[in-house]
């Protein structure tokens, strides 16, 4: 087989393997009744937004804002109670010699907001979760992160299912959130939140799944 013919073929796979995708995941037809590849296939159940499996004991996830691609992969939803009036970025730190990045959130309004995780992690009752950041803000207001509990990969229940709310403005702090799901939270996500008009950071954050 001569060299162009295989770059046919690989451009032919690929190009099939895009055009699943968009027929399944944005025009939401199965080419094969009865047949869900996201059952089959993780990564395409985490493309289409749906839950992902439940985590084995260990780190679950970790973001030290670093790798400005793995954060775009792992957070996805922004929002704010005032449209428009807040933003979120890597920035690199200039108070220090490290010039460690960071993940900074503006906002220009005094209402709340919100930066969600993109996954949903399964869990089962008794499962038990440790999460870990830093955080500081000039902010009238506060800053958390907090943990929501969904009953399907669409439909939150409780929003502040498990918080560690911090009191702004506040220079950097590192907080450890320990936490035991119930019935209530088959699926669980991490956001980070505010409140108040300024500037607000996070760094560092994890989230481990003790037992």
């Amino acid at each position: 087989m001569n060299r162009s013919r295989l770059h046919w073929i690989i451009a032919i796979i690929i190009g099939s393997g895009l055009l699943f995708y968009v027929v399944k995941t944005k025009l939401h037809w199965d080419l094969i009744e009865g047949f869900s590849a996201s059952d089959h296939l993780p990564a395409l159940a985490a493309l289409e937004g749906k839950a992902s499996p439940r985590p084995e004991v260990g780190e679950v996830f970790a973001d030290d804002f670093e790798n400005a691609l793995r954060t775009r992969r792992q957070w996805s939803t922004l929002w704010s109670r005032d449209p428009d009036t807040v933003s979120a970025a890597v920035t690199k730190s200039e108070d220090d010699s490290s010039f460690s990045a960071r993940l900074q959130v503006i906002n220009r309004g005094p209402l709340d907001w919100s930066y969600s995780h993109f996954f949903r992690y399964a869990t089962q009752p008794g499962d038990t979760f440790r999460l870990e950041f830093s955080a500081a803000s000039d902010a009238k207001g506060f800053v958390q992160a907090n943990i929501a509990a969904y009953q399907d990969k669409d439909t939150a229940s409780v929003w502040n299912y498990r918080v560690t709310r911090i009191e702004s403005p506040v220079v950097w702090q590192r907080h450890v959130l320990e936490f035991t799901v119930d019935d209530e939270a088959p699926l669980i996500r991490l956001q980070l939140s505010g409140r108040g008009q300024g500037q607000s950071w996070f760094d560092d954050v994890s989230l481990h799944r003790l037992r």
